[in-house]
């Protein structure tokens, strides 16, 4: 019979879901001694091998896990000095890879829409030409329509009737004018 004291200690299982790890990376550790203090229960009915224990107190403060290394020959300081600095340097590159990406892909949506700004500069000034050309076409209409009335007037066809309806056709003319521009406006805006 087991007589430990289990709110002082995690499962194997647990320490793994907390660390992230492995549940055999733990079991590994525990059967080394990785983890001072660990200890495996006897076999019981449940479980029936008997599970591994660890201290809470390693795994809620903060420490290193020392894997142990069996090196079969001895390591110059040169070669450590190798190891260590490639092992720096593939750690650069993992994260300065990523980072790369990153600007490179805000690179490309900053080109976008700068493309895409150019496309509205050319629309305005589209259609601030269209409606300049519009507003030439209808001011020369207007005074081809003027004209045709002076003329008329000199000729002493100037009786009341035609006056009146000669400047409403000029006031139709002119709302027309004025219709034309805000519709081009409207549909350069929307």
């Amino acid at each position: 019979m087991n007589t430990y004291d289990f709110s002082e200690y995690y499962t194997a299982v647990k320490v793994a879901e907390i660390l992230g790890l492995e549940k055999n990376t733990i079991l590994a550790r525990c059967r080394n001694g990785n983890y001072e203090g660990a200890i495996k229960t006897t076999p019981d009915v449940h479980p029936p091998h008997g599970q591994w224990l660890v201290p809470k107190a390693l795994i809620d403060t903060p420490h290193m896990v020392k894997d142990v290394v069996n090196f079969t020959r001895q390591i110059n300081p040169l070669e450590l000095e190798r190891s260590i600095t490639n092992a720096i340097s593939r750690s650069i590159i993992d994260v300065v890879e990523p980072l790369q990406r990153q600007l490179d892909e805000q690179a490309e949506i900053i080109k976008n829409l700068q493309n895409i700004q150019a496309k509205n500069v050319q629309t305005v000034i589209s259609a601030i030409s269209e409606a300049r050309a519009a507003d030439q076409t209808s001011l020369q209409e207007i005074n081809t329509e003027l004209s045709r009335i002076r003329t008329k007037k000199e000729e002493g066809k100037n009786s009341g009737d035609w006056a009146w309806k000669n400047l409403f056709f000029v006031i139709v003319l002119f709302f027309l004018v004025i219709v034309g521009s805000v519709f081009v406006a409207l549909k350069f805006f929307n």
